[in-house]
């Protein structure tokens, strides 16, 4: 019995700079964050919005979910492997993101 070859489909029309720009509608790229196996190129994406919640990238694609790992990845975005880390890095980042806008409203409050 031979062995089947598979073809493995890439997606060339997709950049770097489109992916950017799709993600950064949600949130900045540095607010992104991981959680899952970045070797197998899958995982659950998170992101602080711009209204500092906390939000699941949902892409029921399992290329494009890697796709969209590889690059923030390469972005240098945190990934977690541990369900626990991940937790204690979102309540860090959602703390940041409050203490900023507390003294955001001390600069505009004299």
């Amino acid at each position: 019995m031979k062995a089947k070859k598979v073809k493995i489909k890439t997606r060339p029309g997709i950049t770097d700079e489109l992916i950017h720009d799709y993600l950064t509608q949600f949130g900045l790229i540095e607010n992104y964050y991981i959680w899952g196996t970045p070797k197998l190129n899958i995982g659950i994406i998170y992101s602080l919005s711009y209204d500092n919640k906390i939000v699941t990238f949902l892409v029921e694609d399992d290329q494009l979910n890697g796709i969209y790992i590889r690059y923030l990845e390469k972005m240098g975005v945190p990934v977690f492997e541990n369900s626990l880390e991940c937790n204690e890095y979102e309540k860090a980042l959602l703390e940041k993101a409050n203490k900023k806008d507390d003294r955001k409203l001390k600069d505009t409050n004299p």
